[in-house]
């Protein structure tokens, strides 16, 4: 899928591709230039949850978040590195009744 924004007068496209499921794989934006200003890349286990999100901006900055779930599918938690050093970690405590 191919998207146009216009921000101050300036186009940039953004490309979105999927698996076979439906699921986003990656996300590509431009500048008006054709040179790409960012990178975002998602990976799934088996059981279709996101297991990894990578954004990459101007080529010199990126965010990864990993994500860990428990056998029902939810989601407990959630790490963050900006730049390859940690930076948080979200932990979600859930209860079954």
């Amino acid at each position: 899928m191919e998207v146009f924004e216009q921000n101050n007068n300036k186009m940039s496209k953004k490309f979105y591709s999927y698996n076979d499921f439906g699921k986003e794989l990656k996300i590509e934006k431009f500048d008006q230039n054709k040179k790409r200003i960012e990178l975002e890349t998602f990976e799934y286990d088996s059981k279709g949850n996101m297991i990894k999100n990578t954004s990459v901006y101007n080529d010199n900055y990126n965010k990864v978040k990993t994500y860990q779930y428990d056998e029902s599918g939810n989601c407990l938690q959630t790490k963050i590195y900006v730049n390859g050093q940690l930076t948080h970690i979200i932990e979600i405590e859930l209860t079954y009744y």
